[in-house]
């Protein structure tokens, strides 16, 4: 007990307090990197700054960090309820049976409370019942929308809204808007879903194809053969990550760009004689659905016969910078090198854009995006952006 000027501090009671919240930190802690290799957060500010509208969902809000803006996503926020009542009407009819799938579903996340907020590298400020609430009705909405897009059934609440099925698109792939991949599944395991009972998968299995199909259409449904394991998925963007690193790799791996390495422009490889050529399309069905926009053969970029450099098709559209900073922000997450293929790609086509070689050294001293510099991606993508935006507000002119 230590007293001083009127004031009464129990020293002892303090430390006990301190010792034991950082007891209960550390075992977080510990848990957090137990339970998850792929922790979600949020992108730096640095890069949010640069381009604040590739990270932020414009019609949907999933998981609990861009939880709350009724007036941007409340059209998003009114179909969960709908998307939930369709989910579990698909298999029953009674509403007795209707309210135990109810809560079974609450059951199951319920359950993994703990794991599925370790999922977060930042504290999630919500209580239990709201989190969980929160998980089901996400879980059940992607879920079903998933479901619709693979059996073309119509959406007509979702087409109201203008671009709400291509925003809906990018949103589920953003990199703060994601919830646990295992939410998904375990709510699956909880669905009777008619139209898959024949299928002879496993629910973790036909729910990868249904993510897959609905990011790349028939061209995900050929990657179903070689899936990755389930337990090994951390959400919706990492399984993306996963179908395009995967499509390269099938095809030849892409030049590394060293620290420091000095690649030309593309006029300068023009004065050098160097022709351009569009990558082949390669076998199997053409890709639709956001993966579309790198081309059937994502990420390939191959010198072939020493004078002509093969490229693959980028497609510039609404969503090519999203998608691009998005699967960047999830390699910086991971801190892997073996898991930057998206940034080495980016890197190796903005310096192609570069025209000054002073600019050149400049971007690559200037870096705050781990190995990638950062200010070069940050023009190249910028001009995606530009035309990107001239796209969609064409498009939005043409519809009035």
């Amino acid at each position: 007990m230590l007293r001083g000027d009127g004031i009464t501090v129990n020293l002892e009671r303090m430390a006990r307090g301190l010792m034991q919240r950082q007891e209960e930190a550390a075992s977080d802690e510990q848990h957090r990197m137990m339970v998850s290799s792929h922790r979600l957060s949020r992108v730096p500010a640095h890069l949010r700054d640069a381009n604040s509208d590739a990270y932020t969902p414009r019609f949907v809000s999933i998981g609990p960090l861009h939880r709350g803006d009724a007036r941007r996503l409340g059209a998003g926020e009114r179909l969960k309820m709908a998307y939930l009542h369709s989910l579990i009407s698909r298999g029953h009819t009674d509403q007795a049976r209707q309210l135990a799938v109810i809560q079974d579903y609450l059951r199951v996340v319920a359950t993994r409370e703990r794991e599925a907020r370790a999922f977060y590298s930042e504290d999630v400020d919500m209580y239990a019942e709201e989190f969980i609430q929160m998980l089901v009705l996400d879980g059940c909405f992607i879920v079903e929308h998933l479901v619709n897009v693979a059996i073309g059934r119509e959406e007509p609440s979702l087409h109201a809204t203008p671009f709400g099925p291509v925003q809906l698109s990018i949103d589920l792939i953003l990199a703060e808007n994601q919830i646990p991949f295992f939410v998904l599944v375990d709510l699956v395991r909880s669905t009777k879903l008619p139209e898959f009972e024949l299928t002879g998968h496993s629910p973790p299995v036909w729910l990868m194809k249904l993510v897959l199909y609905y990011l790349a259409g028939e061209k995900g449904r050929d990657m179903g053969d070689a899936l990755p394991p389930v337990e090994g998925v951390a959400h919706i963007l990492h399984l993306l990550h996963a179908m395009v690193t995967a499509a390269r790799k099938r095809w030849e791996p892409p030049p590394r760009i060293q620290d420091g390495a000095d690649v030309p422009s593309a006029s300068d490889l023009k004065r050098m004689w160097v022709r351009f050529k569009k990558a082949p399309r390669g076998s199997g069905a053409a890709v639709t659905g956001i993966a579309s926009v790198m081309g059937p053969v994502p990420l390939a970029v191959k010198l072939a016969h020493e004078d002509k450099l093969r490229l693959p098709q980028l497609q510039v559209e609404f969503r090519t910078a999203p998608l691009l900073l998005n699967l960047m922000a999830f390699e910086q997450s991971t801190a892997k090198p073996e898991e930057q293929e998206v940034s080495a790609y980016v890197s190796f086509m903005a310096k192609m854009r570069s025209r000054h070689p002073l600019f050149m050294m400049w971007a690559d001293v200037k870096r705050n995006y781990f190995t990638v510099p950062w200010a070069v991606v940050a023009e190249f993508v910028a001009f995606v952006s530009f035309v990107s935006t001239i796209v969609q507000m064409y498009s939005s002119f043409k519809q009035k």
